[in-house]
């Protein structure tokens, strides 16, 4: 059975490659979403998230306990046109997992903050993934 990590780094993965239909087999279809533009429930935002991006998530450090997964990731946004990176920054996202689903997906401005409100320890720090290189998209 996959673990939180594992589905949050599947996740990260198909995101990178704006591959919907991965992202669809790996979330439940009441999927809970708390970000930037809003929190809702239901695959259509994922949908809309993921046709918007611009953006592509390198993990840096991983933090969690059974179902769930905190990662702070390194995101950089491209211009459609032209593919140059336009920005960088640093956020954190809790993935909260059941069985081989994701539950619900929050977007933080840093880990600290997702890391406290998910009831996490510094202690909980996960060993690296093998997560590959960020998909440009």
């Amino acid at each position: 059975m996959p673990t939180s990590k594992s589905l949050a780094e599947e996740f990260l993965t198909h995101f990178n490659a704006r591959n919907q239909e991965g992202l669809l087999a790996l979330v439940d279809a009441d999927l809970r979403y708390n970000g930037r533009h809003g929190e809702g429930e239901g695959i259509l935002l994922l949908r809309e998230w993921v046709e918007r991006a611009t953006t592509t998530m390198t993990p840096r450090r991983w933090f969690g306990q059974d179902s769930l997964a905190v990662v702070e990731v390194d995101v950089e946004w491209r211009s459609p046109k032209t593919g140059e990176i336009t920005d960088r920054a640093t956020w954190a996202l809790s993935i909260v997992t059941e069985e081989d689903r994701i539950l619900a997906i929050s977007r933080y401005a840093d880990v600290g903050e997702a890391v406290t409100k998910m009831g996490l320890q510094p202690e909980d720090i996960l060993p690296e993934m093998g997560f590959p290189e960020a998909v440009e998209g």
